[in-house]
């Protein structure tokens, strides 16, 4: 059975979906504040039009309108796939997946903070 991954997680597929969808609640709601003359604007009002706001509020509204639970599951079921391709190459003596497997296992050994896995499979990989 041959498996498909994806370059971009699911997760970080969610996450930038949301980025997305309060930059565009931000601009929606500058544009408002925009579209009032300069005299009508609040001292509230103009804080919020400043690149310092557009940060601070983006910053905080990503990590509320963020389902970290369903990422993390998300993530968790990448890894296993992987492991689970890996296991399937193993027992059918598929080579070519299972060098594909270890490549994608190394990323994520480097990604994890795991450096001396990492490490030994790249030299793996070399020789």
């Amino acid at each position: 059975m041959v498996r498909w991954f994806s370059p971009m997680s699911k997760a970080h597929f969610l996450r930038s979906k949301s980025q997305a969808a309060v930059l565009h609640a931000y601009l929606a709601k500058r544009e408002e504040i925009m579209a009032k003359k300069k005299s009508e604007r609040t001292a509230q009002e103009i804080e919020i039009s400043t690149v310092k706001y557009k940060e601070k509020y983006i910053a905080e509204r990503c990590v509320q309108s963020r389902d970290i639970v369903c990422e993390n599951a998300l993530i968790m079921l990448q890894q296993m796939l992987v492991y689970k391709d890996f296991h399937d190459a193993m027992r059918g003596g598929h080579s070519g997946r299972m060098e594909k497997d270890l490549e994608i296992a190394m990323v994520m050994f480097a990604g994890c903070g795991k450096s001396n896995y990492a490490k030994e499979m790249m030299e793996q990989q070399i020789d």
